[in-house]
Parts: structure tokens; C-alpha cells; sequence
């Protein structure tokens, strides 16, 4: 039996966007000093222009997680990406600008799938590697070992899953 449902809309989710944001940027819960008041004003600015998107503030946060340095996230609270006319979420675009030119590639080859295509990681792992996207690992690991580190900085990976080591998107490993 088919019956109507009410719809319900979901607001713009502000607060819990700073959360995420402040969680991915590792900012403390309390101010310890001078500059993190300052992170923590321009952060909350840059949490605005996410417009009430996680998955936008989660990406600017772990881009700025690295860095306490309050030139590099006034950089990007003043910078003009925020102002072009693209379909592509500010805050997303600025996340794929800041990806190395490696991942990237293996990025966009991503794009040659038909949406909601379904891939086995293995496949796709073997792919980049035969179009010699994957970067030669420096510590002797072997692409193959190297290729899961790339997936997961694109698709979600349950934690139970084991074999791929902690991932930080930004601070590559290889």
C-alpha cells in the first residue's frame, strides 16, 4: 500500500558545522591563548561562507589542520574563490585546488565512471596504476600498496576495514 508522507526540510545546519569544522581544523575547546581566539573568529567566518554545508566545512578544516598560522586562514577567508559563479561548492573547489597534482589525476580518471558505477577497489587501483597515475612510493612500498591510500582520500572507507592504514589526506605518506 503506497501512501503520501510529509516532507521534511532540513535547515541550514550552522552550529553543527562549526563543530565539524572545529574538529577537523583541531581547534581546542577552550582558548589557550591570543591566536586561538583569532583561529577560532576566523574560522567561525570561514564556517559562514560554508553556508551550512559539513561536508564543505570537514574539507576546510582538515586543510587548515596543518597550519596555525593566521596569514594562511585569512588567506582563505579572503580569498576569491568564494566569489565565482561555478556549480562546484566554494569550499570543495578550494579542497580539490590543494590536493598534489598526483591525486588529481587519479581524481579525475575517477570521473571517466558513469554515476553510481560500481567498482571493486582493486579494480580501480589497477587502472591507475596501468595509466601510471600512482606516485612511485618513496619507502619502498610497492604501488600496490600505495593505491589504497589514494582511494581513501576520495571514497569513504568503513573503519572496520583493516587493511588500509589511517589516512591523513593531506600529509601524504609514500
Amino acid at each position: 500500500m503506497v501512501q503520501p508522507f510529509q516532507s521534511y526540510f532540513l535547515g541550514l545546519l550552522d552550529d553543527d558545522c562549526w563543530s565539524v569544522f572545529a574538529n577537523n581544523a583541531c581547534l581546542p575547546d577552550t582558548i589557550q591563548s591570543g591566536e586561538d581566539m583569532k583561529l577560532q573568529i576566523i574560522g567561525k567566518e570561514i564556517v559562514k561562507k560554508c553556508k551550512g554545508l559539513p561536508l564543505a566545512a570537514q574539507s576546510l578544516g582538515g586543510l587548515l589542520r596543518s597550519s596555525r598560522d593566521i596569514r594562511v586562514w585569512n588567506n582563505l577567508l579572503h580569498s576569491n574563490i568564494w566569489e565565482t559563479k561555478s556549480k562546484i561548492i566554494p569550499a570543495l573547489r578550494i579542497n580539490y585546488q590543494h590536493l598534489p597534482p598526483s591525486l588529481k589525476r587519479c581524481f579525475v580518471y575517477c570521473s571517466l565512471f558513469p554515476k553510481n558505477h560500481e567498482f571493486e577497489r582493486e579494480e580501480l587501483i589497477l587502472l591507475w596504476m596501468a595509466e601510471g597515475l600512482l606516485q612511485p612510493p618513496k619507502n619502498g612500498k610497492t604501488l600496490e600498496e600505495v593505491g589504497p591510500k589514494y582511494l581513501r582520500s576520495f571514497f569513504p572507507i568503513p573503519p572496520e576495514d583493516e587493511e588500509l592504514e589511517a589516512f591523513e589526506l593531506w600529509i601524504l605518506d609514500l
